[in-house]
């Protein structure tokens, strides 16, 4: 278990602790670059899309039956200085807001544990599966993972942990990914229902 990560890393503490140190501060640098990369699980909002619910704020753009009443009296007192304001796009808009669809939700990664994955492409899934799971809980999202050669109903993960990433090493195949595998993970983790965030970790080809 790690003990004394550089600060650096301390974000991901938790998911390094499941691997020994010297392992763990190897893997470190790879997490971090690939977290800058990703970035975050952005958490949902009810800025955009979804069901209208009311006004929430002023914007600088939208359609003349949301503009301000109060800006109204500019076509009354001053017409010319309406349209200049139009123009320059100083004018102050209503902004919609949308209710959401509050299903929970969830971070879906898949791994290519084929031929063409062996060796290096093997360390960067750990360190990804690491970034992932953190930016999964950080959101609130639930993380659900395995290897796309596998079967769904016996190797679905939930969370990381030390008996996941056992059966993840040994789960290597001689065959390489195919549309099969996806389409038997497509629908038994039911990948079709929106909004999902889902991974394919493997290689161009995939």
């Amino acid at each position: 278990m790690t003990t004394a990560l550089p600060p650096a890393l301390r974000p991901w503490a938790a998911q390094l602790s499941l691997f020994p140190e010297d392992l763990a501060r190897h893997l470190g640098p790879h997490v971090a670059r690939l977290s800058a990369a990703v970035g975050t699980l952005r958490p949902r909002s009810e800025s955009e899309g979804g069901e209208p619910q009311g006004y929430d704020g002023l914007s600088r753009r939208g359609p003349f039956d949301r503009l301000l009443v109060s800006e109204w009296l500019w076509a009354l007192e001053a017409p010319e200085e309406l349209v200049r304001r139009a123009a320059y796009g100083e004018l102050s808009f209503l902004k919609p807001a949308f209710r959401q669809p509050q299903g929970a939700r969830r971070t879906v990664v898949l791994l290519d544990v084929g031929p063409d994955q062996l060796g290096l492409p093997r360390i960067a899934h750990l360190a990804l599966l690491v970034v992932l799971a953190r930016r999964a809980e950080a959101a609130g999202a639930a993380f659900t993972w395995g290897a796309l050669q596998t079967d769904p109903a016996r190797a679905t993960h939930a969370g990381l942990g030390i008996p996941s990433l056992h059966a993840w090493l040994n789960a290597r195949s001689t065959t390489p990914a195919s549309s099969l595998h996806l389409a038997a993970w497509r629908e038994a983790l039911d990948l079709s229902r929106a909004p999902e965030d889902v991974w394919l970790v493997g290689s161009s080809r995939l």
